[in-house]
């Protein structure tokens, strides 16, 4: 059960959203904090709320994803890649196979050798996880795999 609590730490209060956790080893609950919310401060006899400021403790992975993100959005919008799916009758991972293609030379043009070093990248790969296992381990594999849909532009 989460519930809202304050505390006071240096004479100062604050407001964090815990849970209550049961240890079966000592047999009793303890609170988990799940949140810290803010301060909270005494303003004409109430209670007011000042809310953390958000902070970051690390940065995993950067990529700028501005054009990336709007063509995204686009073939999401129009459903591009069901549309490419009943256009060739294949499956869903050689239809997104097609659109990442696309995307790649909207933005930067990499060759079929270096796509999946591409995709890993982007944000591509981890918004898209049955991508993982099939486009970016194996460069010549998919290559071979689209390449009846490019035509002479992509040759194994």
């Amino acid at each position: 059960m989460t519930f809202n609590r304050t505390t006071t730490v240096r004479g100062k209060k604050y407001r964090q959203l815990v849970e209550s956790v049961w240890d079966p080893q000592k047999k009793q609950s303890r609170i988990h904090v799940l949140k810290h919310l803010g301060r909270v401060t005494e303003e004409e006899g109430k209670e007011k709320l000042i809310p953390s400021q958000l902070r970051f403790d690390s940065v995993d992975h950067a990529y700028p994803v501005g054009e990336l993100a709007l063509f995204w959005k686009v073939a999401e919008e129009f459903e591009i890649q069901e549309s490419i799916s009943k256009a060739i009758g294949k499956d869903k991972n050689t239809s997104m196979a097609i659109l990442i293609l696309a995307m790649n030379q909207l933005l930067g043009r990499k060759s079929l050798t270096k796509i999946g070093e591409w995709i890993s990248e982007t944000p591509i790969s981890r918004s898209r996880k049955p991508l993982r296992g099939n486009l970016v381990p194996n460069c010549s594999q998919n290559a071979y795999l689209i390449s009846p849909f490019l035509g002479s532009y992509a040759s194994p």
